[in-house]
């Protein structure tokens, strides 16, 4: 069988092999090839050592070795300006931290670096011939669709436990069956998740909900998902009014997930923007679970290491998300006005996406009315009316020139102008700005 892999690799590949030593692609960019899709990335596994990796690169641009990576047999060579991974063949020591073997070992036998691996579909290679090496009966598992742990399942999460997270990942990613022994490894091991660190939840975690059939994942594997997030659990089984839901609580929100663009951004606020309602329930009720909700997931995020600005773009998306949406054209512009076109898109979105999770006859009321307003708003957007200060044609020092001084009256006059700007009574002319804030001026001195 012929694959088509790109010219750095083959490079690579080939310098090593001529120096001796075996050198095989590995991994997920060999699943993707037999999957038929593009690999993003290539690893390459080798029975060279670092050192000798180092020898045979020797004139080429190596990665910087300072960060850890050649401790465990990792030296990255960047080719076309593109980094490839080459690693030493490994056999792991223990691993008592449930993250990382407290020793690695290189060995020259491929047969023990792909037993140490995760799953079966991520233990391929592509050997000297061109064909696939497949130890485990991973390519079987990957034409019936089924994640499987390599060997004792419990040896392989107690390994490294973000693998539990990952297998919810892959199976949502492509849409496979996670097989029996390793989905009941991986609910008996979910307190190992505490070990691991913030980063890597949030990595795996943001991958997972972006995955296109994590809904039916996150509706199989509540158990793990709320060991991630604990505030998920209150979730599940809260009752909420029969008019407008037909899910409790936990299961509306992982619908609106998957009702959203697979936007990180937003389908983390769609994740975290009911999160506050069972602080507030009350009989079906949940009054003020948007500004509860928000707090909450200031401190998710937090807890999850997500940058400032994309933790203050979802806080303030749930925060807003039950607000009235316009259709009207002029509270539309004052709506934009308000909070920006980005913001207010992205809120409509996420109207949207809360909307499609709800009862058949919501869904047909509020979802037509939902999209002629994204279609207003995107019309207004095309239009780019005034909607800010700056845009005004006049400024704070043409009204100086008037006689005005700096201060609060100043202040107040030009939001009057911009408020009457963005309602369409005035237009954005200079000279028509000026006589509207000389009425003012004439105002001012007959109430002085």
């Amino acid at each position: 069988m012929t694959f088509a892999i790109p010219e750095n690799i083959t490079e690579i590949v080939g310098r090593i092999r001529a120096a001796g030593f075996r050198a095989l692609p590995v991994g997920g960019c060999v699943r993707d090839l037999l999957r038929g899709k593009t690999p993003h990335d290539w690893d390459i596994t080798s029975s060279a050592t670092p050192d000798e990796l180092l020898k045979i690169f020797e004139g080429c641009r190596i990665a910087p070795l300072s960060n850890g990576g050649i401790k465990h047999g990792t030296v990255t060579v960047i080719i076309d300006r593109q980094p490839i991974e080459i690693t030493t063949f490994r056999c792991d020591g223990e691993y008592s931290d449930g993250r990382r073997p407290d020793s690695v070992g290189f060995s020259r036998e491929l047969s023990d670096d792909l037993c140490r691996r995760d799953f079966t579909i991520n233990a391929l290679c592509i050997d000297e011939q061109g064909e696939i090496v497949d130890m485990f009966g991973g390519r079987d598992d990957l034409e019936k669709g089924i994640i499987r742990a390599i060997g004792d399942p419990d040896k392989r999460f107690y390994e490294d436990s973000l693998r539990i997270l990952r297998a919810l990942r892959f199976a949502a990613a492509f849409g496979f069956e996670i097989e029996p022994a390793t989905a009941e490894s991986m609910h008996k091991n979910i307190d190992r998740l505490e070990l691991i660190a913030a980063e890597r939840i949030s990595d795996e975690l943001t991958k997972l909900i972006c995955a296109p059939d994590f809904l039916r994942i996150a509706l199989q594997y509540k158990d793990i998902l709320c060991k991630v997030l604990p505030e998920l659990a209150p979730m599940i089984g809260l009752y909420q009014r029969q008019d407008y839901h037909c899910f409790d609580v936990y299961d509306h929100t992982m619908h609106t997930v998957a009702h959203i663009r697979p936007d990180p951004l937003l389908r983390l606020t769609m994740l975290l923007h009911d999160v506050g309602k069972p602080v507030c329930s009350n009989n079906g009720h949940f009054f003020r679970h948007e500004q509860v909700g928000a707090e909450m997931a200031e401190d998710i995020l937090k807890r999850l290491n997500c940058g400032k600005a994309k933790r203050e773009r979802i806080v303030k998306l749930i925060d807003r998300h039950s607000i009235p949406i316009p259709t009207d054209r002029l509270k539309i512009k004052k709506l934009l006005a308000k909070y920006g076109d980005e913001t207010v898109l992205q809120l409509l979105e996420v109207k949207r996406a809360d909307n499609m999770a709800k009862r058949e006859n919501v869904v047909a009321e509020r979802i037509p009315l939902i999209d002629k307003t994204i279609a207003e708003v995107k019309e207004i957007m095309n239009e780019k009316p005034p909607l800010t200060l700056r845009q005004l044609a006049v400024s704070g020092n043409d009204l100086m020139d008037l006689g005005f001084a700096p201060g609060p009256l100043m202040g107040k006059v030009l939001n009057e102008m911009l408020e009457s700007v963005v309602a369409e009574q005035l237009k954005n002319d200079k000279q028509t700005l000026l006589d509207f804030a000389k009425a003012k001026i004439t105002e001012g001195e007959q109430h002085g």
